[in-house]
């Protein structure tokens, strides 16, 4: 049995993460960027690249969660990427999803979050807990599989914008 069940929903956690970069902050409070967005803003933006990238089968749907069945994933990106994707964002029947407990804010030792005013929670890594994340993730996935989580990025960081552009109007 593996050490960690969890661990492809673990290093996919901390890939997504790892994806917002702390000289993009969403938003400044007390003189420290925050740059990661609550779980359900990371899933939409989520939804939203992986509709840019692989393409869309049906309408949209209204809820929290990706709609796995929308998404034409035949496409481009890496078969365990996906997994990993859908693992880590699609929680059991009335349960977060394991990016929710990635992101919690009970004791964390990762992350430092605020809850700011027409932002909602906003994240960031703790000092040094970055580079380490990226250790771990760069470890896990082979070259072929963080280009796919490369092309994720992109798109990602182009709604992010968007989204918090509204945000600040």
């Amino acid at each position: 049995m593996d050490k960690n069940i969890f661990e492809l929903e673990d290093r996919t956690c901390d890939a997504l993460v790892t994806g917002f970069l702390p000289s993009q902050p969403i938003q400044v409070c007390y003189n420290k960027p925050f740059y990661i967005p609550s779980s359900s803003n990371v899933c939409k933006l989520l939804e939203k690249s992986l509709v840019e990238i692989c393409g869309k089968k049906r309408e949209d749907h209204f809820g929290r969660n990706i709609d796995w069945g929308s998404i034409d994933l035949s496409g481009p990106l890496n078969r365990k990427v996906i997994e990993g994707l859908r693992k880590s964002t699609s929680p059991p029947r009335d349960e977060y999803s394991l990016l929710d407990r990635y992101l919690s804010t009970c004791d964390n030792p990762l992350l430092e979050h605020e809850w700011i005013i027409r932002f909602g929670e906003l994240y960031r890594y703790r000092e040094g807990e970055r580079k380490k994340a990226i250790e771990r993730v760069n470890a896990f996935w082979n070259p072929v599989e963080m280009g796919s989580f490369r092309q994720i990025y992109g798109a990602m960081r182009k709604h992010t914008k968007e989204l918090f552009e509204e945000e600040r109007k």
